[in-house]
Order: C-alpha cells, then structure tokens, then sequence
C-alpha cells in the first residue's frame, strides 16, 4: 500500500509527469512505426548503417524487433529505480527519467531510419 501511495505522489510531480507521458508517447509512436510502416520482409534486412561505410550489419528482418524491444525492457526498469530513487533523492530520479526519454527519441530517430533505408 506504501509503494502505491509513493507511485501516485511520484506522478503528480510536475517534471516526472511530463517525463513520464512523453516517454509513453515516444514509445508508442515507436511501436507505431514499426509496425505498421511497410518494409520489405526479405531474407535480408539492414540492421545498421554507418555514415562512414554504409550498411555494415544486415541480418534476418526479423531482428529489427530486439532494439524495440531493449528500449522498452529498459524504460520499464529505468522508471521502476526512478520511483525507488524518488524516495531517497528526488534529482536521480529526474536525471533518470530525462534520459529514458532521451533513449526513446534516439531509438524512434535510428527506427525511422532504419525503416527507410530497408525500403
């Protein structure tokens, strides 16, 4: 009943609410794009580029899914030590929060790219 209590007053912070919804809405707009962003379902899928030398990983198009999947196993843990953090020192648990959702802009910029490059 504590660690509820403590949820509900971590979320009514100002900063930690913003954070916390831009991130969700970064994520689903992530998954959004993958998943319903037509690419060719080949043998072959570029899973990396490099500006230097150009496309330098390529695998099955089915591993396209582990980046997505890494940002949100760990948004889901970054926010859970946010919310244990938040008890003992609330600046950790903001500096936490701000760069989960930094992490989520990234991983939404490198899928976007990503999705286009493997059209």
């Amino acid at each position: 009943m504590a660690t509820l209590k403590n949820i509900k007053v971590f979320y009514r912070d100002w900063l930690n609410f913003w954070l916390l919804n831009l991130t969700a809405l970064v994520l689903v707009a992530t998954w959004t794009l993958f998943l319903f962003k037509p690419f060719e379902k080949g043998l072959l899928a570029v899973l990396h580029y490099n500006v230097y030398f150009g496309f330098d990983i390529v695998g099955h198009w089915r591993w396209l899914f582990i980046i997505p999947g890494i940002a949100v196993l760990l948004s889901l843990g970054n926010i859970a030590l946010a919310i244990y953090l938040w008890t003992k020192e609330v600046i950790w648990s903001h500096i936490l929060l701000t760069l989960t959702f930094l992490l989520n802009i990234m991983i939404f910029i490198f899928i976007f790219n990503i999705l286009n490059y493997n059209l």
